[in-house]
């Protein structure tokens, strides 16, 4: 062990939007989605009621990044479909699926449903798509 260290001392910190949001249940490293050379964040929000009552968001923080931020900041905020998806449940990044030379990200929303029964669906985002 080679010590501890207060949270408070963080070098970025990212608070939530709104009471009950569940913001930071899920974070990923995103890779670089907007080709700029550093590495950017992906903060999932699974209750965010942005988009309807807990259809969930995930942020992405373009880097570097240091200080305090409110996910109301974020460079781009992605939105479930519908009320209860939770999107941002689970989100990950880092990959280039499509060989663009620029890093996606992927967000699940499990519960996802259009006839109610939580079938899920989990979304790949392209960038440079991210970005416009």
């Amino acid at each position: 062990v080679y010590g501890t260290v207060s949270l408070g001392s963080a070098y970025a910190s990212f608070t939530g939007a709104a009471d009950e949001d569940d913001s930071g249940r899920d974070v990923a490293g995103a890779g670089d989605v907007n080709g700029d050379g550093y590495a950017d964040i992906l903060i999932g929000a699974r209750d965010s009621g942005a988009a309807g009552s807990d259809a969930g968001e995930a942020y992405v923080f373009f880097g570097p990044l240091s200080g305090a931020y409110s996910v109301t900041a974020a460079n781009l905020r992605l939105q479930g479909e519908m009320p209860s998806d939770e999107a941002g449940i689970g989100v990950g990044g880092g990959f280039d699926s499509d060989g663009d030379g620029y890093d996606d990200v992927i967000v699940g929303a499990h519960g996802w449903d259009n006839a109610g029964n939580w079938r899920g669906k989990s979304y790949v985002v392209m960038g440079p798509g991210l970005c416009n």
